[in-house]
């Protein structure tokens, strides 16, 4: 069995974690939530189904990590370098908050998020990438 050198985790959690990780590529095709431990990604996977609540895979694809009380939320389709990054704290417990950011993520790109047309109508800049809107 190989350790990750990146963690000091017991090989146990690992390989719960891997499993995962597997688990997530096969249903969504990527891997949507991440996080160092078996609880991280427990609450990465908590946040994510409050997200798609609202904002459904596809067609959005919602990247959520939670690292040492973090949160990062991405939607890699519209920008994957640009998302919200805040203390697990803010967030509340009936995922209204994380609806309402995942919402101000799309809202700043005009995109309502429903469906695919939404992406191929979105206004996109010289490389291709979807503009801002202002």
């Amino acid at each position: 069995m190989q350790q990750e050198i990146t963690t000091n985790l017991p090989i146990k959690d690992n390989l719960a974690r891997a499993r995962e990780y597997q688990k997530m590529e096969a249903l969504f095709g990527y891997l949507p939530a991440i996080g160092p431990s078996m609880n991280e990604l427990r609450q990465a996977q908590r946040i994510l189904a409050d997200i798609c609540k609202r904002y459904p895979v596809p067609p959005n694809m919602w990247v959520v990590e939670c690292r040492s009380g973090m949160v990062t939320v991405v939607n890699d389709r519209v920008d994957p370098d640009f998302g919200w990054r805040g203390h697990e704290g803010e967030l509340d417990n009936d995922g209204h908050k994380v609806r309402h950011i995942a919402g101000g993520l799309l809202e700043m790109y005009g995109i309502e998020g429903q469906s695919d047309r939404d992406y191929s109508e979105a206004k996109r800049g010289l490389r291709g990438n979807i503009v801002r809107a202002v």
